[in-house]
């Protein structure tokens, strides 16, 4: 576990559908104090306290 993490808990792998878009895309969540703070489609685990894969 990083000193200083930016996030709380990154969820590794996550099937996201957004309402204006046709596809559903594979990603990765990361969680800062219960809010989703990042959305992207590889999030370092060093960034993050805790990892989830989904």
């Amino acid at each position: 576990m990083p000193e200083a993490a930016l996030l709380d808990k990154i969820i590794k792998n996550v099937r996201v559908v957004r309402p204006h878009q046709q596809s559903v895309k594979q990603l990765d969540l990361g969680i800062k104090d219960g809010k989703f703070a990042q959305i992207s489609p590889n999030i370092s685990p060093d960034q993050a306290k805790d990892v989830l894969d989904a």
